[in-house]
């Protein structure tokens, strides 16, 4: 189970590297004056997610996968089984390192011309800067708001959502420069709302697994699937070398 939060903790718009921001068109902060953009294909600004939870991720791999395995060499030494148990301890550091190396190319860019971004198990979005009306800035929390974390949205002009980013895994001083960069009018909320409320305020928003409590369901049901099967799957091998 816990090898899956190493994969959850990176899933949704990034946490790994460093970000990465040019300010060089950027006076700062949401009410600064914003000076033309001409070139369509200059990059205004490029941010990454944050650092720590890069660090997380590494982490919790170290304190759950290592230990783990630990175990079940000296648990199946006896069996001569270690050959099975090394190549399934590959295969989760490759799907591990793969992860990492995806993650370092998270980001959220934005230019005269389009507002990019990908995650670390999607590609990368490219939504027209001229089909965004405005941006939302608005601090949105699950169980109580003083847990709240803010969320840019950017809206089309019948307020569907076309772009948005979680301050979870975004500086917040990005997530301002961000919506000043797109150039477009910013208005910040400053009452916390909830996730229900913040999903019935901007329909679209959601991301697939935000999409009501049986997705969630499912999800959990597959990984208890996979951990079970593996458990099996040594426990079966041990029992045929007894």
């Amino acid at each position: 189970m816990e090898l899956f939060l190493f994969f959850l903790v990176f899933a949704s718009r990034g946490p790994l590297v460093r970000r990465k921001v040019d300010r060089s068109d950027y006076q700062g902060g949401v009410e600064a004056g914003l000076t033309e953009l001409t070139d369509p294909h200059a990059v205004r600004m490029r941010v990454r997610p944050k650092s720590v939870l890069s660090r997380l991720g590494v982490l919790t791999f170290l304190i759950t996968i290592v230990p783990l395995f630990g175990v079940l060499y000296w648990y199946t030494a006896p069996y001569d089984v270690w050959t099975e148990l090394l190549a399934v301890q590959g295969a989760i550091l490759v799907g591990c390192l793969a992860a990492y190396w995806r993650q370092t190319r998270v980001f959220s860019s934005v230019s005269a011309a389009t507002l990019k971004g990908n995650g670390i198990f999607s590609p990368t979005a490219i939504i027209a800067r001229d089909t965004v009306s405005r941006v939302v800035l608005v601090p949105v929390y699950r169980s109580h708001p003083s847990e709240a974390n803010t969320q840019l949205i950017a809206l089309t002009h019948d307020d569907g959502c076309v772009f948005r980013m979680r301050g979870q895994f975004w500086h917040a001083s990005d997530l301002t420069g961000f919506a000043a960069a797109i150039g477009r009018p910013v208005t910040v909320e400053t009452t916390a709302i909830s996730e229900k409320e913040f999903f019935h305020d901007y329909p679209g928003s959601a991301y697939w697994f935000e999409k009501g409590p049986g997705v969630r369901l499912v999800v959990v049901l597959a990984i208890v699937a996979v951990v079970s099967a593996f458990v099996i799957a040594i426990m079966s091998t041990v029992g045929r070398v007894q």
